[in-house]
């Protein structure tokens, strides 16, 4: 149970894999590349800012348990 939340991220990432190449497959050429190109982008882009944003959250949090944790000691 150690590692679910890693297997089923690379589960989710081998799918999302997946559903690109059949993205690529079902378009016609050079268009296809163009448009799928230009999505993955946006996702990755997307993608990075929720995980920007996840981390800034966790941070914020760990922040403000030192504090009350400071705020107890004294």
């Amino acid at each position: 149970m150690r590692y679910l939340k890693a297997i089923v991220g690379a589960c989710v990432g081998i799918l999302v894999s997946g559903a690109w190449l059949v993205g690529d497959l079902m378009l016609p050429e050079p268009w296809g590349d163009y448009l799928l190109f230009g999505s993955i982008a946006l996702v990755t882009a997307g993608a990075g800012w929720k995980i920007g944003m996840f981390y800034e959250k966790q941070e914020r949090y760990e922040a403000m348990l030192k504090a009350k944790k400071a705020e107890s000691n004294v």
